[in-house]
Order: structure tokens, then sequence, then C-alpha cells
């Protein structure tokens, strides 16, 4: 039993004498039973007994007066089992069960074990009564305490806690209280009195645990009346769990525990009147109100080539690219659907048999409950069937992946392709041994696809819309592949570049952990380098001939030999900061994570910009370094300001969504913040220190007074730009196309470009904006020649735009 992780006999810390009482003879499918009592047990706790095997899930049993009686079954001969015994303060038992023994009962002690002693505390020290508390072994028992038995225990009046029944070796504790974040400490260590686990022999620990944030707020109906049961979501950034609430009968809910700034998405829904999204809370929020809406949307289906109807078909919605959130099979004669979506729903997808699948962005109003897509047109799909060789040798190229679209596919187009192998199977085929292959689900217009075989150049080929068959040559093609390190061996930040010498193409590069790569290149000559702030770093020529591969491409960078130290103070408890340091290019040469106290970095640039950021990004301080003649510079950084400035972003007395705010105090050594309000135009910026700020927000710049918990609306001009964009020669919208609107002084771009997304219906709508002059120009899967225009104060300016769809 030893290499199932369970302790030998010997290894047991108690004192019995075993026997065995044997209803019939060990055998396949024997029926068994162990009988016995368990001594030394502390007063009130209960013991559960079980029988573990290799084969079946243990059945607990709640022993009754000091005697237990556990029956249990063995399926084959050689199978092993286990006897179990668990209670609180006491070590759990793991006692292999010997076959041949005589029909007698077992008599087990439970020993004491180890103790871990200590006191649970808030983060200024306060004992915290009634905090609960688990532990458990750093490494696993080899079996799972059953859910009813788990062992808790709670701290006393002045936070003391005592935990008895430990095994020595490494524990994780874990601690929760009312008020407070959840505590886990891994590998806190429990060691026997002879190895100096305290004066008294005891293990000590103390548990600090910060102060936690809530959300809380009422759900409403579209009527305004409170929604009892609604369940409300917070969706956390990273890996961490969603938070679950139900309303009470007031419509009131309370979300957390959060940290103090966490940015958490809501999501609210109650069958049969709605939902409700709202982006980018920050804890602690009071009063946050979430009104539901009945979203529906509606459209029909229709083939593209004929306009007649397609009278059975599916909708899928999404509220991510991978996983349908919702499923709706139609039959309708006419093609028309109406369904309801959540209002996290982004895209709805349709899909009908011998049909090409079509996917449609959902673009609803703040206000809007209703949504009409128009006509989703579906070709027709096909079958198409080819051949894959050598282009030198005419031999069959075997196990060529054969794929719709190509590496330049528009985003919208890509996305569709993603979804139809997740929705309705695989959307790519193999060459078989004579380089055959058959694609299906192909759409009966002109299109690409996309071949790909180990040792080969990925090719992309046109595909006409009679076209039926189609035979592929691929040529023979190397990789380019090698390492990029400082002296020492470590890694840089920065991007391996690769160029074709001579010849105008992209070569995709992947690259992670020191290492890099190319896909397979062909013939030529290539200029291979890297871009970093790190160091200076000298480029290579590399020549690909015959297909052959050069993956020895070794590029050293020389550092910098700048020191850089300083503090970092402030943060809260298990926050860290991001430090970014970037030279006079704007090249990244150190990326690092760190807590409060002292920190150095080497090898920074001459000149350089300092950012620290904190990891919930509300925050942040910069500095700009010049070494001194020794080569050093220093940086402190303070995130003891608690400050916070809230308010909503409004343009012509209505919220204006997505707006970039910039909170820069006066006192350039305070911490500054950028922030994006929310779609209902709500920003919040924390971490701020008290005095005066300069808020921005689309180009404009305003004085405010921060003091503690401060509040300001930003007033935006009323200028509008907002039209329509159809496909050139057409009066088809344009869906997909994001057009940009950039602010220009002559020739120079002032600020970022401000983007938005054409609507099903072709429109577009920017708000909020200056008087000046202003370029506009699609991106992306749609083009079109830059156009200015001049924008006047409080202006709404009406266009017309003609958009080319990019092939392919």
């Amino acid at each position: 039993m030893r290499e199932r992780g369970y302790p030998s006999l010997r290894a047991l810390p108690v004192a019995f004498a075993i026997h065995l009482a044997s209803v019939c003879a060990w055998a396949a499918e024997a029926t068994s039973t162990v009988r016995g009592t368990v001594a030394g047990q502390v007063p009130g706790n209960p013991v559960w007994v079980s029988v573990l095997t290799s084969e079946k899930q243990p059945i607990w049993t709640h022993m009754e007066k000091g005697h237990f009686a556990v029956a249990f079954s063995l399926e084959q001969p050689t199978e092993e089992a286990t006897l179990l015994v668990v209670s609180k303060d006491r070590v759990p038992l793991a006692l292999p069960l010997p076959r041949d023994a005589a029909a007698q009962a077992v008599e087990l002690r439970l020993s004491p074990g180890l103790r871990l002693a200590g006191a649970v505390l808030s983060e200024d020290g306060t004992p915290l009564p009634g905090a609960v508390l688990t532990i458990a072994p750093a490494e696993a028992a080899g079996f799972e305490k059953p859910s009813f038995a788990k062992l808790r225990w709670e701290s006393g009046r002045r936070g003391a806690f005592v935990i008895d029944g430990l095994r020595p070796g490494p524990h994780v504790v874990r601690a929760t209280a009312e008020g407070h974040l959840p505590l886990v400490l891994k590998d806190v260590e429990v060691k026997p009195a002879s190895d100096e686990a305290g004066e008294d022999g005891v293990n000590r620990v103390e548990l600090r645990l910060a102060p936690a944030f809530f959300v809380t707020g009422q759900v409403f109906d579209s009527d305004g009346a409170p929604v009892a049961g609604a369940q409300v979501r917070a969706h956390l950034p990273g890996t961490k769990p969603n938070v679950d609430a139900l309303t009470s009968a007031d419509g009131a809910y309370r979300l957390g525990p959060f940290e103090r700034g966490q940015n958490i998405e809501l999501f609210a829904r109650a069958s049969g009147l709605g939902s409700s999204w709202f982006v980018n809370a920050t804890a602690p929020r009071e009063g946050l109100a979430l009104r539901l809406t009945r979203h529906r949307i509606r459209g029909r289906v229709v083939e593209a080539d004929t306009g007649a109807p397609v009278t059975r078909f599916e909708l899928m919605t999404f509220v991510n690219f991978y996983e349908a959130h919702r499923r709706h099979t139609v039959d309708s004669e006419d093609g028309a659907f109406e369904i309801p979506v959540d209002a996290q729903a982004h895209s709805v997808f349709a899909h009908a048999e011998g049909h090409f699948p079509r996917m449609s962005l959902l673009v609803f109003n703040s206000d809007g409950s209703e949504y009409d897509l128009g006509e989703l047109a579906l070709d027709r799909a096909r079958t198409v069937k080819g051949t894959v060789v050598d282009a030198r040798t005419d031999a069959p190229v075997v196990g060529a992946r054969v794929f719709l679209g190509t590496d330049d596919t528009p985003p919208l187009a890509r996305r569709e392709i993603v979804i139809v192998r997740r929705a309705i199977g695989p959307h790519d085929v193999e060459t078989d041994e004579a380089g055959n292959f058959s694609l299906a689900r192909v759409p009966a217009r002109d299109t690409r696809v996309t071949v790909s075989a180990d040792g080969y150049f990925r090719t992309s080929v046109d595909v006409p819309s009679d076209a039926a068959s189609l035979d592929i040559e691929l040529t023979k093609a190397g990789i380019i592949a090698g390492s990029f390190a400082l002296p020492d061996g470590s890694t840089p930040p920065g991007d391996p570049r690769i160029e074709p010498v001579g010849e105008d193409f992209f070569v995709p590069i992947h690259w992670g952990l020191g290492r890099f790569g190319t896909d397979p290149v062909p013939d030529g000559e290539y200029l291979v380098g890297m871009d970093t702030g790190a160091g200076v770093v000298e480029s290579r020529t590399v020549v690909i001939e015959g297909g052959r591969s050069v993956e020895d491409v070794h590029l050293i960078v020389q550092p910098h030999e700048g020191r850089l130290a300083g503090r970092i103070a402030g943060l809260l408890p298990k926050q860290t900061t991001f430090v970014t340091v970037r030279d006079r290019k704007g090249r990244e040469s150190h990326q690092r994570s760190l807590p409060n106290g002292e920190y150095v970095l080497r090898g920074v640039p001459d000149v350089a910009i300092v950012t620290a950021t904190t990891d919930t990004a509300t925050s942040r301080l910069m500095r700009k370094i010049s070494l001194d003649e020794h080569g050093e510079a220093k940086a402190d950084f303070d995130f003891s300001a608690r400050s916070r400035l809230e308010g909503v972003v409004r343009a012509g007395g209505r919220p204006v969504g997505w707006v970039r705010v910039a909170v820069t105090p006066e006192d350039r050594s305070q911490p500054l913040a950028l922030v994006t309000a929310t779609e209902m135009g709500h920003y919040v910026a924390s971490g701020l220190a008290d005095g005066p700020h300069t808020v921005r927000a689309r180009g404009r710049s305003f004085k405010v007074e921060v003091a503690g918990q401060s509040e300001f609306d930003i007033a935006l001009p009323d200028g509008t730009v907002y039209g329509t964009a159809l496909l050139a020669g057409t009066d088809t919208p344009a869906v997909g196309a994001v057009i940009q609107l950039t602010r220009v002084d002559g020739e120079r771009r002032v600020g970022a470009g401000l983007e938005a997304g054409v609507r099903n219906d072709g429109g577009f709508r920017f708000r909020g904006l200056a008087e000046g002059e202003y370029v506009v120009e699609a991106i992306w899967n749609h083009r079109m020649a830059p156009r200015r225009l001049r924008l006047g104060v409080d202006e709404a300016l009406a266009l017309s735009l003609e958009l080319e769809e990019i092939e392919g």
C-alpha cells in the first residue's frame, strides 16, 4: 500500500490490536464486514469510518457509541482495502486490512498528533473572533474526506485558535472572516517538538486578514419595480471564479468580498424580465442600480443567390467566440425569426443544412430592447475535392492540412470560421496517402483556401465560385529558429525581427522563454534581429537554400550598464506593482512585478521613463531618470494615497461611453490615473492623493480638487459625427468594419484615434467631439481613402461612406 500514498502499519501513530471478522472468504466480489471500536477521540467530536478500495468510492459511516461495523466488497482477488478513520483534532487513520486475519474485532486509538496555534487578526492587529479556519496537508493524503466531515475551526473571543491532530510537514491554512478577504497560507510547516516547533513544543502562526469591500445595489424591471430572486453575477478578471448572488424581496443585492479598487463586470438576469450588463464597476460601490431589459432580435434568413426563404435553420447567440450561449431551432415558412437574447450577447450565428453559416454582430442601444437584423443571406455550401503535391517532384503530400480562409482573413470572418468549427464540427481536413482531400462546407462564391504541411511553405489559393476540384502544389521550405539572451543567460524583453532581403512579405514569428522560430519560409536571404530596449543586438543574415532549415541563430543582447534602485511603498497587502522601464524610443527594457520594499534593476538605459502601475491598473506613477556619472539612478514609488475621483462623462447632457479619462496631479510625484468610462459614461479613478488635479478627456481639460471620495462630472462638447457605411456600389451595410476618427493639426495627428464599429444597419456614431479638423478612415476588414472633415462647435456632421471589402 505504500505506493498508493498510505502509511505502513509501522508508520501509523496509534496503538492497536488488529482482528478481522470475515463473513466469507476473500474472493472476487467477496463481501466482508470489519467491526471494531475507536478510542481517544475528543469528547463531542464525531468519528467517521469507511473502507477504501481501488474501484469504489468510500461509503462513510458515523460511529455510534465508540463501535463501528463497515461492510465492503472486493471485485478482484488481488484488490486491497484500507480502513479509514477521521475525527476532528485527531490524526486521520489509514489502516491496510490484512487478508488472512482471524475473525476478531479491531481496537483502535486515535492520536492527538501535533498542534498548530495562533490568532486571526485584522490588518491593524484587531482580533477577529468567529473566523473560520481549515487546514490540509500540502500533499494529498491518498483519500478525500467526505463533505459532511470537513473539519473547520473557529477563532475565539480574542481571535485565538488551536488545531490538533496534525502530522509533521507543510500544510495549507485558509481563514475567512466577515468583512475581510479570505487568506490562504501555503507551506505552513508543522514540526515535532524535537524540531524546534516552539518553546512549549507548539507550532504557531499569525493570520492577518485584509479588509473586504463590496458592491451593493438593486435590480429593477423595465417599469422601475424591484425584482426579487434575480441572479446577479460579478465576473472577475483572470482566473478568479465568478461571484453570484440572488436579490432579496426589495431587489437588493450584495456582492463580494473584493479587494479595494478591483474592477468587476456585473450581469443581472431574471426569467421573463430580461437582463442587464454593467461593465467596469469598482469596489467598493454602493447603490448600483441594474435595470433589466427584454432584449429581442428579429430578422429573416434567406438564400444569398435567390433571395428565397430558408425554412429551417439554427440560431446561436454568443457571449464569447468559443461557446454558444443559447441555441434556437427555427421552422419558418418565410424565414422570419424573433428570439430573446441577453445583454451580454454580441453576435448571432445562423446555420442551415446545405448552406455556409453566417455571423452577424449585435449592437444594442442603451434604451433599445428590440433589434432588427434585417436579412441574413446564407451562401449555398459545396464540397471541394483535390490533390496536394510537391511542386518539384509531383509526389503526393501526405497529412497536409487544408482549411478555409487565409492568414490575412478579416477578423470577423476569422471568428466566423472559429464558430463553424466549434458549433457544427471541424472545418479543415488532412490529405490521405495519395495526397487527396475533400473539404466540405465551402461557400458557393469566390473564396480562398489555405494548405499547410510540415517542411513546406504555407500556400493560399483562390477557389472560384463554380470550382468543384482543386490541385495544389506546395514548395519545400525551411524554418529559421534560434534563441536570444543577455550574456548571463537571462531572457531580455523584446521582439525578434526577421525580414526577407529584397522581398516584400511578412514573416510570422513565434517566441517565448528566450526561443524563437518561424513557420516554413521560401528560399531566400533573411535579416534576423531583435527590437529591445534592454541593450544592443547585432542583426544577422540567414540564407535558406533547398528548403533546409537554419535553427542555430543565437542573438546576444549587450545590456546597458545602468543601475536603477528605489523603494516601493504604500501598496495594500498582497498587492503588487508592475514596474516598466522604457528607453527613448519607447522600447521596453524591464518589466517586473514588485511588492512593497527595496528593489534594484540592472542594465537600464542612460535615459528612460519608469512607470509603476498597481496590479488593479487604477493608479500609476511615472519618473523620468537619467544615469549619473556612476551609471546609477534612483526612483521611489509611494502608493499610500487612497483618495478617488468618480463621475459621469456627458455630451449635451447625455452619457457618453468608452471615453478615456486621464487624471493627473499638479504634484507630479503623486499617482496619476488613466481609466476608461463604462458604456453609460461612469468612470472611477482610484489611488489618488488629495490636492489639485487636471482631468483630461477627448482633448478637454478641467481643474479639479480631489479630497477623499470626490465627484466630478465631465461635460464634453456635443460635437457629433454620424453616418452610414456601405460596401462600394451596393446597398449592403459594411458590417464588421471599424471606422476610425482622428483629430489632426495640419499633418500632425493629435492624440489616439477614436473607433466605432459599423452596426448591422450600416450606421456608426461618434459623440462628445471638440471643434476642429478630423480624418476619418476605415480599418481592418474594409478600407477607404482617408477623408478630412471640419467639425464646428456642438455641430452634428452627417457622412455617407463607401467602403471596399478586402478580398480573402
